[in-house]
């Protein structure tokens, strides 16, 4: 019988197994551990970057498969591609040729998640899409941006171009 701390650990086993398997196989742990809310609740102990991968894998899995009205379809559309865009440039800061190239892609990064979450508002106030993962996937979002506005703040304070712009 497996108590929930055991069951806590097997997820994040798998999470971490998931991401260092072929392909073929990891797309089957990766969508087990997207699909399953309970495990996602625990976002923390994984890494920022797989963090937004699974975050991007939510929200594109939540809105995949909506029907789209001609009003929805644009807003729909748009929040897949900015909570989507998160890990992308996020990712592409870790091969940042300098550390403006990393303030610049992290910032790019930045605005995407706002973006993420005024959509994410908004189709919730709007109801253009009824589920309760909303709340969890608005929680995250705002996770990510308190983390990302910290990492450019860091980066910026230490090039020095924070004190610049206070004088």
């Amino acid at each position: 019988m497996l108590l929930n701390k055991d069951v806590t650990v097997l997820k994040r086993q798998v999470v971490c197994n998931a991401l260092s398997l072929s392909s073929q196989f990891s797309s089957l742990y990766f969508r087990t551990f997207v699909f399953n809310e309970s495990a996602t609740t625990d976002m923390t102990t994984l890494t920022f970057q797989q963090r937004c991968l699974l975050f991007g894998a939510r929200i594109y899995t939540l809105l995949v498969n909506i029907r789209r009205t001609p009003a929805s379809r644009d807003i729909l559309d748009q929040l897949i591609r900015s909570g989507t865009s998160i890990g992308a440039n996020a990712n592409e800061a870790r091969g940042a040729e300098s550390r403006a190239d990393f303030i610049h892609k992290m910032g790019i990064a930045l605005k995407e998640a706002r973006e993420t979450a005024y959509w994410l508002s908004f189709i919730e106030q709007t109801e253009i899409v009824k589920d309760a993962s909303i709340a969890n996937l608005k929680a995250e979002c705002n996770e990510l941006i308190s983390i990302l506005v910290k990492s450019v703040t860091t980066a910026k304070r230490n090039t020095g171009v924070v004190n610049a712009k206070k004088n």
